[in-house]
Parts: structure tokens; C-alpha cells; sequence
């Protein structure tokens, strides 16, 4: 053990190598190279909290301007939806009209219809009354010995059936002058050419009213068929209408989503910029007052190390020595203060320390200072490490949290996205069905058509054939007749003369050689009519059957048309829906990578959360107990040095 002589020999020898000022100007770069590997450590924590800045602040700007591209894109569709909207329901009241239109249009014509067919089954009945009481007359005339009562009731029947021939008065005047003859066949000729007249005109009626039933039964149709496309488009505008209206709903609700995160964004930048800004200004601060406190430190070395400066103090050394109480009892303080520390902060460190310290006490304590400087270099150290762990934790979580937020918002929109593809999907689908419908409907309706067609040509061949041998026969009977009067030079096949005009009749007075001859001129004028009639029905009917071809061949090229325009439109409906179909693959792809990566996210954010919450929940009293440390070590060591100095002084 060293003895106090040798103590104070061995602290003079040094003194006489190295006076106070020298520790002084030691001391001072010590503390220079700590504020400087100070300002390292700041700027390293500063430059952190910069790049964080401006990453942070250029996501934000990115995001910004993601918002505001999609609030312009939805305000667009939103537009374009209220467009459809409003045009659709302009296609909606234009249909009703039409369709409205449509049914007054059928309601009139049912009106026109049953008022004709009234009139009609008015005039048949009594052309029917006519024509029975015409053949009534006729068998009254061809019985014999009825005498004048007879001829009474047959001016009675063409009194009846005047108002139906012209002739009717002259036949009047005839019956009138006729006394009771058996021969009566002038007038009977006539009575019959009445009643085969009748008949054909009630032909001509019961034919024209059955053309006026068919044209208002296709009329009828028509019409039906135009009012069920017209329901059908109707329909398929209102589903129209109403997707417009969903679209329209969700679009709305998701720009307002967006302004919410725009404004939302817009908040986070400004106070992140106004943060930085601040943080700035206090590094700026920060850094001209280590600046300035480096200059003074540089300037008082320069001053206390000086050549002359040396010179001086080495020649003053002795005035520096000062005899002092025992290092024991100048020690015990520091010990007392470091085991009250210790036993507070329950450090490891201060408490080996004290150990030491009382070790120490009995020599030099250099080495305890050693310890101190160590123990106050692993604080430092520990201090770093703090806010390192700090520091990574809120940018790693800050970073992880927003990217999160960014991919909850992605699987949002995508979501979204894809509810409204599958929507037009559905849509797709039944349109693409309603348009399969529409185009068998079609096909059957020209099916149905041409059966029709074919029967009606068929019914026309017929009748055309019946009619052609009808007047085959008549003209064969007419030709036989013709040719009995040729042979006998009887000139029979001459229409009767009328002295007055064709409305009255001719001279009554028969001769009893004569009389069979002007019933046979009736037969065949009677013949020569109804094969006139016919000839002149074939002619109708070909014309009829013409009309009827050209009709049926527009309506089947304009079926044709509709056909060939409703098969195009499914086309693009099922190209639409394939491509439809495909860009909902894709974002279902997209969407499922995107949960994928944000399921990663929240996987690293869970693996941060036990030792961020406890470095966020232990950060403030580990930083209060370092500093406390901190202090009791800077005291210990300021006693051990001033100790140490008169240590060695003694």
C-alpha cells in the first residue's frame, strides 16, 4: 500500500509534467468530441425524420392526386349516369305515348269495325228478305191457275225489292198490265235475273266483309305485336333506368367516400408539412447553437493550450497545490451518493460502481473514472438504441399502417368495381336472354306467315281452278244452246230490245209459237252473266292474289330485317358480356393479390406490435432513469476527479 509521502511525492513528480489547466483543456475536448458525436447522432435522428417527411409528404401528393383523378372520373359517370337516366325516362313516355296511341288507335278501329259488321248484318238481312221473297214470287209465277191473285202477290214482292233494282219500277208497269196467262216467263226471266243478281251481290257482300274481318284481324295484330315490343323495350329501359339509377347511387356514395379521404389526405399533408417545417427550424436552431458552442470550446482551447499558455502555467504549477483532508473521508459523499442513487434507480451499474468506489478509496480512482466513462458511454450508447428502436418503430408502423390504410382502400374500389361488372353482367344476360326470345318470336311469327301464305295460295289455286271450270261448263252449255238456235235459224241468242229503255219492260203479248224460245234467250243471258262474273272473280282473285304475294313478301323481308338486326345486337351483347366477364377476372385477380399483399402488411405490423409497445410504453421512464444514472455518474466522477487531483497533490 502506498504510503501518503509517497502519495504526494508521486502527485508532485506529475504535477510537474502536467499542471490543472492541462486536465482543464483536456476536459474541454472531451466535451468537444461529445457535442460533436452529438451532432452526428442529431443529424443522423434528424436526416431520419427528413426522409420520412418527404416520403411521407410525396405518398400524401400521390394519394391527393389519386383522389382528385377519381372524383373527376366519378363526377364524369356520375354525369353521363344522370344523362342515361334522364334519357331513358324521356324513351319511357315516348313509348307510353305510343302505346297509348297504339290502343286508341285499336280502340277506333274496333269501334269502325263493329259498326260496319252491324251495317253489314243489317243489309244481308234484308238481302236475304229479298232474295227469299224473289224466289217466292218466282214460284208463285211458275204455278198455273193462281189467276190474278198471283199476279197481286208478285207486284207485292217487287214493291218490296224496288228500293234493290233499278229495273223494279218497269217490272211494276209489266205485272200491272199482265192478265192471268199461264205464260208468264217475260217476267218470270226477269224475277230470276233479280234473284241471281241478289245472290251475287250477297256473294259480294259475305266476300267483302270476310276481306274487312281478315284486314282488321292483321290490323288487330299488328298493332298487338307493335304494343308487346314496345312493353318489352319499355321494360328493358326501365331495367336500364334502373341499373342507371344503382350505378348513379353507388358512384355517388363513393365520390363522397373520396372527398372524405381527399380532405381527409389534405389534413394529414398540411399538419405533416407545418410539423416538418418546425422540425426544421428547431434542427436549424439546434445546429447554430452546437456550432456556436463548438466555436467557444475551440476558441478557449486555443487560448488555455497556447505555447505561451504552457509556458506560463508550467511556471505557476505551485500555486495550484493545495493540501486537503484524507482522500477517505473526502470520498465518502461520492459513496453515499452512489449507493442512494443505485439503491433509487435499482441500476446494476451504480451499484457496482459503489463497490468499486469502495475498492478504489484505498488507492487511485483512476480506474473507477475509467469505469464511469465506460458505464456513461454504454447510457450513451443505451440512449441511441432507445430512440433508434423508437424511430424504427413509428416509421416502420407509420409506413405499414398508411400502406395498410392505401390497400383496405385499393380492395374497396375494387370491390366496387366489381359489384358494378357483375351488375352489367346480369343486365347482359338478360338482355342477351330477352333478345333470344325476341328473335325465336320472330322466326315463328315468319314460320306461321308463310304456312299462312302457302294455304292461302293453295285456297286461291283452288278456287281458281273451281271458278275456271265452272266457266268451262257454262261456256260448253252456252256453245250447245248457241249452236241449237244456229242450227234452227232462230234468232234466240239476242238480248230482248226495250222500245223505251233498259229500266222498262217490252210488249207482254206472246204467240203460243214463240213462247219457249224467250225463255231459253233468259237462260243463256242468265248464263252469259254468271260467267261474266266468274271470269271477272278470277280476275279479282289474281289480282287479289297478287296484292297479297307483294304484301306478304315486304312483311317478310322486313321480318328478315328484324331478324338479321336482332341477331347483330346479340352479338355485341355476348361480345360485351365476354368482355365483361374478362375485366371481372382480371379485378378479381388483382383484388386477390392486393389482399394477399395487405394480409403481409398486417402480418409485419403484428410482428412489430410487442416491441413497439413496449418501447413506447417504457421509453419515458428508461430515458428518466438513464438521466438520473446519467447524473450520479457525472457527480461521482466530477468528486472522484477533484479527489484524484488532491490525491495526487498530496
Amino acid at each position: 500500500m502506498r504510503t501518503c509521502a509517497s502519495l504526494f511525492a508521486v502527485s508532485h513528480a506529475a504535477v510537474a509534467q502536467r499542471n490543472p489547466v492541462s486536465k482543464v483543456v483536456d476536459l474541454l475536448r472531451d466535451m468537444q468530441a461529445k457535442i460533436e458525436a452529438d451532432g452526428k447522432a442529431e443529424t443522423k435522428v434528424y436526416d431520419k425524420y427528413a426522409c420520412w417527411c418527404a416520403t411521407t409528404t410525396q405518398r400524401k401528393t400521390e394519394q391527393i392526386t389519386e383522389h382528385k383523378a377519381s372524383i373527376a372520373s366519378l363526377s364524369n359517370e356520375i354525369l353521363e349516369l344522370k344523362a342515361v337516366i334522364a334519357t331513358r325516362e324521356n324513351d319511357i313516355a315516348k313509348l307510353d305515348a305510343d302505346i297509348a296511341d297504339n290502343d286508341e288507335s285499336m280502340k277506333q278501329a274496333t269501334t269502325l269495325r263493329e259498326n260496319e259488321n252491324k251495317a253489314f248484318m243489317a243489309e244481308t238481312a234484308e238481302m236475304q228478305s229479298a232474295i227469299g221473297s224473289l224466289e217466292k214470287a218466282i214460284k208463285v209465277l211458275s204455278g198455273a191457275g193462281t189467276g190474278g191473285a198471283a199476279l197481286v202477290e208478285v207486284a207485292a214482292v217487287v214493291e218490296r225489292v224496288a228500293p234493290k233494282t233499278k229495273s223494279s219500277g218497269a217490272l211494276l208497269q209489266q205485272v200491272a198490265k199482265l192478265r192471268y196467262s199461264p205464260q208468264s216467263a217475260s217476267v218470270q226471266g226477269i224475277l230470276k235475273d233479280m234473284y241471281d243478281t241478289f245472290v251475287v251481290n250477297l256473294e259480294t257482300m259475305n266476300a267483302e266483309e270476310a276481306a274487312s274481318q281478315h284486314q282488321y284481324e292483321d290490323l288487330m295484330a299488328t298493332k298487338t305485336a307493335q304494343n308487346k315490343d314496345w312493353m318489352v323495350s319499355r321494360g328493358r329501359k326501365e331495367e336500364e333506368k334502373a341499373a342507371a339509377e344503382d350505378s348513379l347511387g353507388m358512384d355517388t356514395e363513393n365520390r363522397a367516400g373520396e372527398l372524405e379521404e381527399l380532405e381527409a389526405a389534405q389534413r394529414f399533408f398540411a399538419d405533416t408539412a407545418a410539423a416538418c417545417k418546425d422540425k426544421a427550424d428547431e434542427w436549424a436552431e439546434r445546429s447554430r447553437n452546437r456550432d456556436e458552442e463548438l466555436t467557444g470550446i475551440q476558441q478557449a482551447i486555443d487560448i488555455l493550450d497556447s505555447p505561451d499558455a504552457r509556458k506560463l502555467f508550467k511556471s505557476a504549477t505551485a500555486t495550484f497545490a493545495q493540501v486537503s483532508e484524507t482522500v477517505s473521508s473526502n470520498m465518502e459523499p461520492v459513496y453515499a451518493a452512489l449507493q442512494k442513487a443505485a439503491k433509487a434507480s435499482h441500476s446494476p451499474r451504480l451499484a457496482l460502481l459503489t463497490v468499486q468506489l469502495r475498492q478504489g478509496s484505498r488507492g487511485h480512482f483512476d480506474e473507477v473514472v475509467k469505469i464511469i466513462d465506460e458505464q456513461l458511454a454504454d447510457l450513451k450508447d443505451e440512449e441511441a438504441q432507445d430512440i433508434q428502436h423508437r424511430d424504427d418503430c413509428i416509421e416502420q408502423e407509420n409506413d405499414n399502417h398508411n400502406r395498410l390504410q392505401d390497400l383496405d382502400y385499393a380492395i374497396k374500389k375494387l370491390a366496387n368495381k366489381i359489384s358494378k361488372l357483375n351488375s352489367k353482367k346480369g343486365r347482359l344476360e338478360e338482355e342477351i336472354g330477352e333478345t333470344q326470345d325476341a328473335i325465336s318470336n320472330q322466326e315463328q311469327i315468319m314460320a306461321d306467315a308463310l304456312a299462312q301464305r302457302n294455304d292461302d295460295h293453295d285456297d286461291f289455286l283452288q278456287a281458281k281452278a273451281d271458278d275456271e271450270a265452272a266457266i268451262a261448263l257454262i261456256k260448253q252449255a252456252t256453245e250447245v244452246l248457241t249452236r241449237f238456235y244456229k242450227n234452227n235459224k232462230i234468232a234466240a241468242l239476242q238480248a230482248p230490245e226495250f222500245a223505251i229503255s233498259e229500266d222498262q219492260a217490252p210488249d207482254a203479248k206472246f204467240n203460243d209459237a214463240g213462247s219457249h224460245n224467250q225463255e231459253k234467250r233468259g237462260i243463256v243471258a242468265i248464263l252469259k252473266q254468271i260467267r261474266e262474273n266468274m271470269e271477272a272473280d278470277v280476275s279479282e282473285g289474281e289480282k287479289t292474289e297478287a296484292s297479297e304475294l307483294a304484301a306478304y313478301e315486304k312483311q317478310r323481308a322486313d321480318d328478315r330485317n328484324m331478324v338479321e338486326s336482332l341477331k347483330n345486337h346479340l352479338a355485341d351483347l355476348q361480345a360485351e358480356k365476354a368482355e365483361t366477364e374478362g375485366e371481372i377476372g382480371s379485378l378479381e385477380q388483382k383484388k386477390t393479390n392486393t389482399q394477399t399483399e395487405r394480409d403481409a402488411v398486417a402480418a409485419i405490423l403484428a410482428g412489430l406490435k410487442p416491441g413497439c409497445d413496449w418501447i413506447r410504453a417504457s421509453f419515458d421512464k428508461r430515458r428518466t432513469d438513464r438521466a438520473a444514472e446519467v447524473k450520479s455518474l457525472l457527480n461521482a466522477k466530477s468528486m472522484l476527479s477533484g479527489a484524484s487531483f488532491l490525491q495526487k497533490r498530496k
